[in-house]
């Protein structure tokens, strides 16, 4: 079985779009199949030291420097990419192609598919309309919101398949009444990386919070990952729980805003900003960490899309506190493999912290079948066995 990804970015900087990225490509070469990638103009600040595809055959589209006029920027780069994927059908001849959202990368990745006779298999990680409302690019009642919407379901009905990363997203994808059958291959962890480290001053110790209780977020920087709501409950969260600290670890466009709040708000003494760290030394992060928090806001993304970095404080046997948002209840179940509390209720959020920082019986107990849980059911190994059927099945029609 020869697959041609066509992906939005795949040198840019980390995040859990790359990463994901890289492990369906590592687990699908070990399943025998020959991929190759394209990328779009998109795929900007590359850093071909950390990139994920080291090995790949990876054609990367033109850089686009034209307009920038609403849909007039889109549509020439979707006409570059689109040439870009007919290319690499000449050049590869695949048995299908796999293009990953946003749809303006599926959309000329489905019409050179066509050209060539082959199916196109559309992977929706994120929603670009509701992207794009979460970023301030325009919002719900927008012609450009609905003009989004439609054109993302049109090429949803002309895929030969249609897979999610998580069940909203599936059944959002269904509710557009498309026939085309939806598939769920959700987020993994790669169990042999993210594996359980004692919590220690040892540990602790690179960031200097040797005797502190440390309440941790890896992750990015969005807009929708509710930090700043995190940041407001830390005066009272120290008030409230002895010796407590905040690591906040990553990078994203809320960077500066947030390392303003600290200094405005006379934090420094209880928060850490640590920056980005390598993917390959983010456990050290989850291992300094008591608890791991999730506090995203409750958007049309945040809903849908299910985050990757909880699953790898779960393989560490992490208790892991995240806000009530649908996505997030996919992976922790309230009491059982994980705490939760309601979306944007700043008195439950301090509420739950605090229970977990001081009850070391309770972050043990929810950390193991949290642990459990991902080992049984998402290790990348499995998660990635579940294209095979989907191509076979795509290309036997």
């Amino acid at each position: 079985m020869r697959v041609l990804h066509v992906l939005h970015h795949a040198y840019h900087q980390p995040c859990g779009y790359r990463t994901r990225t890289q492990y369906i490509l590592r687990h699908q070469q070990a399943l025998g199949i020959d991929v190759a990638v394209v990328t779009s103009s998109n795929d900007e600040h590359i850093d071909e030291t950390a990139g994920p595809l080291e090995g790949w055959d990876v054609a990367r589209t033109p850089d686009y420097a034209g307009a920038a006029l609403p849909f007039v920027r889109e549509a020439r780069m979707m006409r570059l990419l689109r040439a870009t994927v007919a290319s690499a059908i000449a050049r590869h001849r695949p048995d299908v192609v796999h293009a990953h959202s946003p749809v303006l990368v599926a959309a000329p990745a489905l019409s050179a598919a066509r050209a060539a006779g082959l199916p196109m298999l559309y992977e929706i990680r994120d929603l670009w309309e509701n992207a794009s409302v979460d970023h301030g690019k325009f919002s719900t009642a927008s012609i450009r919101y609905r003009l989004a919407r439609r054109f993302d379901t049109f090429v949803m009905r002309r895929a030969a398949a249609v897979i999610t990363i998580s069940e909203s997203l599936r059944q959002n994808v269904i509710d557009r009444q498309i026939a085309t059958v939806v598939s769920v291959v959700p987020n993994g962890v790669d169990p042999q990386q993210f594996r359980p480290v004692p919590t220690s001053d040892s540990v602790k110790a690179r960031w200097g919070l040797e005797g502190k209780r440390v309440l941790a977020y890896v992750g990015t920087f969005q807009p929708y990952e509710g930090l700043d709501a995190l940041l407001s409950a830390v005066p009272m969260l120290a008030d409230r729980v002895s010796g407590v600290h905040v690591l906040i670890v990553g990078h994203g466009p809320q960077d500066e805003r947030l390392r303003r709040m600290v200094r405005e708000h006379g934090l420094a003494s209880v928060v850490t900003m640590a920056g980005r760290l390598p993917h390959t030394e983010v456990h050290t992060a989850y291992a300094a960490a008591d608890a791991l928090i999730y506090p995203r806001a409750s958007t049309r993304t945040t809903e849908l899309t299910t985050p990757l970095k909880p699953l790898e404080a779960m393989a560490m046997g992490k208790c892991v506190i995240v806000s009530d948002v649908k996505a997030l209840r996919e992976l922790v179940v309230d009491g059982v493999t994980g705490l939760s509390y309601r979306a944007g209720d700043r008195g439950a959020l301090i509420e739950v912290c605090a229970r977990a920082l001081e009850d070391d019986a309770l972050r043990e107990r929810v950390g193991t079948a949290g642990r459990t849980w991902v080992l049984r059911e998402r290790p990348w190994s499995k998660v990635v066995a579940r294209y095979a059927d989907i191509y076979r099945s795509a290309t036997s029609r």
